[in-house]
């Protein structure tokens, strides 16, 4: 039989939970005391956490603490205080409902894509894509979602005129090739990009060339998303996918603003949401406040494994896109003097 003394040394080395994930009860085990740990003590874990993207099968993930101050023994582990436990219910609601709507979804089945076939050979012999190292981009499921979903919401002939799309992060090319390829004739695709990588213009030729012979445009522009979006204001756009830069200050910033410029219908598009990768992490916390705040409406949400998920939003109806949000003043300071640390300034003048 486990000793108490014993059990709070195992305790004390167990790993420390993520801060980013769902926190849950853990039981307070004190000195001299006999209760331990069983499945008793945590009901809220006979969910199937496992099929729950970034959970941890058989694992409590949160936020702890250690109190000092216990009349048996020193507590170990405290309950989370309210606030916590409502972010904790908030967030196990929205995955939930995230879970729902990707059972939900049915898209289309889709012939293989000659674009994305064209790009990819492209890549190959692009002599500036030998030389360094690719940046990650689009995993081949994503690729055919954002396909499949395009020819799903756009295909009737109230789009026929074309769509109006913007994108946030190019870098191969490989999800502007994919939102083009099931775009009906006129559309236009704009894509912002820090342009950091030799391999970008050259490969982004081949997405102009391919989108011109089916009768629509492709433009990139270089520079920083959080300057070069309230340039775009006024154009409202049919689809916003935001894939840039995934720190929690770069994300929370292009949202902010890609709502400012979406209307009611304006669908957006959010790449690393409840994912088990390091870069989800930013933009999981994003989409929970968005969605805590009342900005914005979860209508859909796909993954095909744990390593990747693209959620999916509207803008709330009673946003006003001509309107400012209302961002408290520390918190804005913070982002800029992140910003002013990661990139350079631009200096061109805003587009008319």
């Amino acid at each position: 039989m486990v000793q108490s003394n014993e059990l709070n040394l195992m305790l004390a080395t167990f790993p420390r939970p993520v801060p980013s994930r769902l926190s849950l009860n853990w039981p307070l085990v004190k000195s001299g005391s006999r209760r331990h740990i069983s499945k008793g003590h945590a009901g809220i874990l006979a969910l199937p956490l496992g099929v729950l993207p970034g959970f941890c099968r058989g694992t409590a993930t949160g936020r702890p603490s250690i109190s000092r101050q216990s009349t048996a023994g020193p507590t170990l582990w405290r309950r989370p205080q309210e606030a916590e436990a409502n972010d904790a219910q908030h967030e196990l609601k929205v995955r939930l409902d995230a879970l729902r709507l990707l059972q939900e979804m049915h898209l289309p089945s889709l012939p293989q894509s000659l674009a994305l076939e064209m790009l990819r050979e492209a890549v190959s012999t692009c002599p500036e894509a030998q030389q360094e190292e690719m940046e990650g981009h689009c995993a081949p499921e994503q690729l055919e979602f954002l396909r499949s979903f395009v020819a799903e919401r756009f295909g009737s002939p109230q789009f026929q005129g074309g769509l109006r799309m913007c994108q946030i992060g190019f870098n191969a090319g490989h999800s502007a090739a994919a939102l083009l390829d099931q775009a009906p004739e006129g559309s236009v695709l704009l894509s912002l990009d820090l342009g950091q990588h030799g391999y970008t213009r050259p490969l982004e030729e081949v997405v102009s060339r391919i989108a011109k012979d089916k009768d629509q445009t492709h433009i990139l522009l270089e520079g920083n998303s959080a300057e070069m979006l309230p340039r775009f204001r006024h154009i409202e756009f049919d689809l916003i996918f935001i894939d840039g830069n995934h720190a929690y200050e770069a994300v929370k910033l292009d949202v902010l603003l890609c709502l400012q410029m979406a209307t009611e219908d304006t669908l957006v598009l959010l790449n690393h949401v409840f994912t088990d990768m390091t870069e989800g992490l930013g933009p999981t916390k994003v989409w929970l406040e968005t969605l805590r705040e009342g900005e914005a409406k979860q209508i859909g949400w796909h993954s095909c494994c744990s390593r990747h998920g693209i959620a999916i939003a509207k803008c709330c109806a009673s946003q006003n896109r001509n309107e400012s949000f209302v961002v408290s003043g520390k918190w804005m300071q913070t982002v800029l003097r992140w910003y002013a640390s990661n990139y350079v300034k631009l200096t061109d003048p805003p587009l008319k």
